[in-house]
């Protein structure tokens, strides 16, 4: 469980830590195609990304000219920048709640 100044960190900064778990990757193939997401699975034929929308890309290992670890989050930066200080806080609240 993270605390109420990890989470105001992760909604600040974004970059800053990410967990394994949501650590993305940039994909680019031998054709150009650039793809940025987090892995859903990788072996010896196929390596399947899930970009920021949701959707799954499947590409074949062959097709793969690079695939290396982001040092960006596919959170966005500024999320909070158009809420209110109250807003803010209220999402801060809620945030640090949920269980």
């Amino acid at each position: 469980e993270r605390s109420r100044e990890e989470l105001l960190e992760s909604l600040l900064d974004p970059s800053r830590r990410v967990e394994p778990k949501f650590q993305s990757y940039i994909l680019k193939t031998i054709d150009g195609q650039a793809l940025t997401g987090l892995m859903v699975s990788k072996d010896a034929k196929r390596v399947v990304l899930k970009d920021a929308l949701n959707k799954q890309h499947t590409i074949p290992l062959a097709d793969v000219e690079l695939l290396q670890p982001s040092r960006q989050s596919l959170m966005p930066t500024g999320v909070m920048s158009d809420l209110t200080p109250q807003e803010a806080a209220d999402l801060l609240e809620w945030l640090s709640n949920r269980k």
